[in-house]
């Protein structure tokens, strides 16, 4: 409820705190929870989110002409914790079965930059900003989709 600077805009007040009982938990959590708890098995993200009755799409379905700037500032975040996140893992004995996991995820990735690239049209000169910004995160992309075939 505070803005930018801290200051708040509304008082705010608790009411209760505190941790919920062994009933209030399973009744939130669900039981499935519960047992992954007990036995110490995670939970998949796709149990978590079915549990919530939130079905996400594609990131490649959520691009429209309209929201090609935030969609090409999402996938510079997400390109860029990709590169880290290979670079780190590169030296440890998990390096297979990661790089498994980051190229489906960058898999994901080409497709939506492939069809912001195609969204934002030919790259003019300096004059399409958004076709230079696809193109540039596309070739990282290529780039970093090249390593991961070096690996395994």
């Amino acid at each position: 409820m505070g803005t930018a600077n801290g200051t708040p805009r509304e008082e705010i007040s608790i009411k209760a705190c505190g941790e919920c009982s062994a009933e209030e938990c399973q009744v939130l959590l669900g039981a499935m929870v519960m047992a992954a708890q007990v036995d110490r098995t995670p939970e998949h993200q796709v149990d978590r989110y079915g549990r919530t009755g939130h079905m996400h799409g594609e990131l490649e379905d959520a691009v429209t002409h309209d929201n090609l700037t935030q969609v090409l500032e999402l996938t510079e975040d997400l390109l860029g914790h990709l590169e880290w996140a290979c670079k780190r893992t590169m030296g440890t004995s998990e390096r297979d079965r990661k790089a498994g996991l980051f190229e489906v995820q960058l898999k994901s990735l080409v497709k939506a930059l492939k069809k912001v690239e195609f969204k934002a049209g030919d790259v003019k000169g300096y004059e399409n900003r958004l076709a230079l910004d696809a193109k540039s995160q596309l070739g990282r992309a290529k780039d970093l989709e090249e390593s991961l075939v070096r690996v395994y």
